[in-house]
């Protein structure tokens, strides 16, 4: 029962009822490496450096959601953290760095991944490309979603946008070729979505990856057609019939 209940811990606030929101976070930092957890008490984190998690956890992890996982632990400063000086911005993403990084290194693999530009609290995501087990974290990927476009009221962070775009060249670069199912919602920055090869010719990233599935079944544009320009939308129908 473990590992069901805890292969998608965050999709339980799904319906946007994030009262369990801390005590999720709270059981993630008693599965902190001894290392991790020092590191962020030296930080000034209020942490017990002992307490220990029944089980592994981040183990069993194979869905994330971004969105969740960042509101989640935004509603767990809220509540841990409320008004406290010395729990800083810089601080706070080395925070949500070290959680990432301990899914990333200990989930097995990973079946679902949804990321996107939507920044929750005052932190951004962390540089994915970084993690040293990247790779074996989402080669067996079988849905992905990337949200570039954020709401009217948000702000494009320009950091988000490296990160994600990084993130966007490992799934190229480690050919992750077993995703069914795609959801995708495009970007005004276009500098994110593109790379130039050696002889400047501009590809499209999205395109490139869905050219490297082996069977797709499905792909969801969830973006406004206004953004979505003739160039990028007949890339994305050229690739997705090499999928007939």
């Amino acid at each position: 029962a473990i590992p069901f209940l805890w292969r998608n811990p965050f999709g339980i606030i799904s319906n946007g009822d994030f009262s369990k929101a801390p005590k999720i976070v709270q059981t993630y930092i008693l599965c902190l490496s001894e290392n991790d957890k020092l590191h962020l008490i030296y930080e000034g984190f209020n942490i017990s450096k002992t307490e220990s998690a029944f089980f592994d956890y981040p183990s069993y992890i194979r869905e994330i959601n971004c969105n969740l996982v960042n509101k989640s632990i935004s509603t767990w400063f809220k509540k841990t953290y409320f008004e406290h000086k010395s729990i800083n911005e810089e601080k706070e993403n080395l925070f949500v760095g070290k959680i990432y990084d301990m899914f990333f290194s200990r989930c097995n693999r990973l079946f679902s991944f949804e990321i996107g530009l939507r920044k929750y609290g005052s932190f951004n995501y962390p540089n994915f490309s970084s993690f040293l087990r990247l790779r074996q974290a989402i080669t067996d990927l079988q849905h992905l979603g990337i949200y570039f476009h954020p709401l009217d009221n948000e702000k494009i962070n320009e950091q988000i946008n490296e990160h994600i775009s990084k993130f966007f060249i490992k799934l190229l670069t480690f050919r992750c070729h077993n995703i069914h199912f795609i959801d995708y919602k495009s970007c005004a920055n276009k500098d994110i979505l593109v790379y130039h090869d050696e002889n400047n010719i501009a590809y499209f990233k999205i395109s490139e990856l869905i050219k490297l599935q082996h069977g797709l079944r499905l792909f969801r544009y969830l973006g406004e057609i206004s953004i979505l320009n003739f160039e990028e939308s007949s890339s994305i129908f050229d690739a997705l019939k090499t999928q007939i």
